[in-house]
């Protein structure tokens, strides 16, 4: 074998560990999208602004942009603006996964701004 075709076996060789090292590799560092948590939970620890997910139901409409939220654990007033909601009919009996920020201001009750809400099937 000539030193050539050493070489392009070795790249070769090299090129096939590298790529199947990285197929394995996994991140582990921190996530842009905020694990799931419940509405008793952010009660009970309303930081401003803090992103969260939630799953459950929009059980009743209250103004415009604005629902009633449960998960079972309690209920809270969110603010959906229209453009964000899916294409498709969501009701009381629709399961829903929203992500957005806790809202707390000075003299309000905590509500979540909802950035994205995506349907559950």
């Amino acid at each position: 074998m000539s030193t050539t075709q050493r070489i392009l076996s070795g790249l070769g060789l090299a090129f096939a560990i590298g790529v199947s090292a990285t197929a394995s590799a996994q991140y582990s560092g921190p996530q842009a999208i905020p694990p799931m948590t419940s509405v008793k939970q952010i009660q009970e620890d309303p930081k401003n602004d803090r992103p969260i997910a939630l799953r459950g139901y929009l059980t009743k409409q209250i103004s415009n942009e604005q629902y009633i939220f449960t998960d079972g654990t309690g209920d809270i007033k969110v603010d959906i603006d229209k453009k964000k909601f899916p294409e498709g009919t969501i009701n009381e009996k629709t399961k829903v996964e929203l992500f957005g920020e806790i809202d707390k201001g000075s003299f309000k009750d905590v509500e979540i701004d909802v950035d994205r809400i995506v349907i559950v099937h």
